[in-house]
């Protein structure tokens, strides 16, 4: 479908190019969507299963009312983005940026806890060119709630990790 309002964008809890990335994946760019989808978003494999898409995105959708329903958005990511990992295509830096300058780019940050947030904000601050960021956990594996809460059979730890 090519929506041109697409509302499910609209409706988008991170602001993922929805059209897009399914678009890519119609014409079977599957490293193109993930790279739609893991700009917006560095946790987007997780995402994909676990965000409430119901009540978010596909609750917009505007193929709602034909015969085979929603779009199921967030299994297209999910899917996406296991096809990005299985590729093993490093995330870098984008070339087209300024470099940041050696004294800011060495400044040093501290993230506290190894949550979706601070695993997030560390992936955007690594793409502007921050090296020197750590993040403190207090336990011995990283994912926050996303491991510690939800059970195995909603969330691969393999995913999370990744």
């Amino acid at each position: 479908m090519k929506c041109a309002d697409s509302p499910c964008q609209k409706a988008c809890s991170v602001g993922i190019d929805i059209r897009s990335f399914i678009y890519q994946i119609q014409n079977q760019n599957y490293y193109g969507a993930a790279k739609t989808i893991l700009s917006d978003n560095p946790l987007g494999l997780s995402c994909g299963g676990l965000c409430p898409v119901s009540e978010l995105c596909a609750s917009t959708c505007n193929a709602y009312w034909l015969e085979g329903g929603t779009i199921e958005i967030g299994k297209l990511q999910e899917f996406a983005c296991k096809v990005f990992k299985e590729m093993r295509v490093k995330q870098i830096r984008d070339p087209h940026l300024a470099p940041l300058d050696s004294k800011v780019a060495a400044t040093k940050i501290a993230l506290i806890g190894a949550g979706s947030a601070s695993l997030s904000c560390a992936a955007f601050l690594g793409r502007l060119g921050y090296n020197n960021v750590h993040i403190y956990e207090k336990f011995d594996y990283s994912g926050g709630l996303v491991t510690r809460e939800i059970p195995a059979n909603r969330s691969n730890y393999e995913d999370v990790l990744w």
